[in-house]
């Protein structure tokens, strides 16, 4: 007869079960997972989706995309400042962006990101009014798409391309 060893343990107040080489963190029962417990990986994954076939795990394509003071966003006749503005988490950690007196674009980007022709991509971000209403996103490898959104009436404006516009 084969048996099991089990052990029981709490972290800060979570318990999970060990049974021989299974951990089991009881995650639908308690509701969190304990701390201890962290993940990360270097590149791209793989996930199975909801509807069971494998697809590519959503990631980040911006490189430092909560620190527009970085040099990786190029700043055109404007600036950043960090930690100007409340987040939507509520903490102080939104960045301002300001325009300088010229009258042309203003406007930060990152222009070394590799995208595939063909492919979906998402552009998400949390913006608000402030001396301007209105923000424009805009992919421009593989031909030029964009999406107007005024801020003040949280309403999608012109679109083009093959981007399409909504605002939450």
């Amino acid at each position: 007869m084969l048996g099991r060893s089990r052990n029981r343990f709490y972290h800060r107040g979570v318990q999970s079960t060990v049974f021989g080489n299974v951990l089991d963190l009881q995650f639908t029962e308690f509701g969190k997972l304990s701390d201890t417990i962290t993940h990360s990986r270097a590149g791209n994954a793989t996930m199975v989706d909801s509807d069971g076939l494998i697809k590519w795990a959503p990631h980040n394509f911006a490189t430092y995309s909560e620190d527009f003071s970085d040099s990786d966003w190029v700043k055109t006749n404007s600036s950043i400042t960090l930690n100007a503005i409340i987040s939507p988490n509520g903490t102080l950690n939104g960045s301002k962006f300001y325009e300088d007196s010229t009258t042309n674009f203003h406007r930060v980007e990152q222009q070394n990101i590799s995208l595939v022709s063909g492919t979906a991509y998402t552009i998400s971000i949390y913006a608000k009014a402030a001396e301007r209403s209105w923000i424009i996103l805009s992919g421009q490898s593989y031909g030029i798409a964009s999406a107007w959104f005024n801020l003040t009436a949280g309403t999608v404006g012109t679109v083009s391309g093959t981007a399409s516009g909504k605002t939450a």
